[in-house]
C-alpha cells in the first residue's frame, strides 16, 4: 500500500466531494422535476370550464401553472430559500377562500400536491444531512439533528 501523501489525500477529498456534490445536484434536479410536473396542471384548460371560469383561473395567484413554476424558480436559484417560498405559497393557499366548486377542487388538489412535495423535500433534506454529517457525528447525533431540522421546517398546522 502506497503511503498517503498530501497529493493523494487531496485527490481522495476531491473525489469524495465531487461524488457528494453530484448526488446533491441530482437531488435538487429530481425535486425541481417534481415541482415542474405539479405546474403542468392547468385548470384553465379544462374542457368543461366556462369562459368566465377560465378567466378566473388565468388571474388566480393559486393557479398551479403559475404557482409551481414560481416555486421552481426559487428552488433552482437558491435551494436554501425554497423552504421560505414553499411556506409562503402554502400560507397563501390556506387563507384562500374559493369562490366556487371548481376553485375549491383546484385548491384541494394543490393542497394535496403540497403535501406530496413536502414529503419529497423532507426526504431530500434528510439525505443532505445524512451525507453531510456522515463520519462527522454518531448515528444518534445525526438522527437528532435531522429531527430538529425537520421540526423547524415543518409547516405549522393552524
Amino acid at each position: 500500500m502506497e503511503p498517503k501523501t498530501e497529493e493523494n489525500v487531496e485527490q481522495e477529498l476531491e473525489n469524495a466531494t465531487f461524488g457528494t456534490s453530484v448526488s446533491l445536484l441530482r437531488g435538487v434536479c429530481e425535486l425541481a422535476d417534481e415541482v415542474d410536473g405539479l405546474g403542468a396542471r392547468r385548470p384553465q384548460d379544462a374542457p368543461a370550464a366556462s369562459k368566465k371560469q377560465k378567466a378566473m383561473c388565468l388571474t388566480c395567484p393559486h393557479n398551479p401553472s403559475r404557482m409551481f413554476p414560481r416555486l421552481n424558480t426559487v428552488l433552482l436559484e437558491d435551494v436554501a430559500a425554497f423552504h421560505g417560498g414553499f411556506k409562503a405559497s402554502v400560507g397563501a393557499l390556506m387563507t384562500f377562500t374559493p369562490p366556487n366548486e371548481t376553485c375549491l377542487n383546484c385548491a384541494s388538489q394543490s393542497v394535496s400536491d403540497f403535501e406530496v412535495l413536502y414529503l419529497r423535500f423532507e426526504n431530500f433534506v434528510r439525505n443532505v444531512i445524512v451525507k453531510g454529517l456522515r463520519g462527522e457525528a454518531s448515528e444518534a447525533e445525526t438522527a437528532q439533528d435531522i429531527e430538529a431540522l425537520l421540526e423547524r421546517i415543518k409547516p405549522k398546522e393552524g
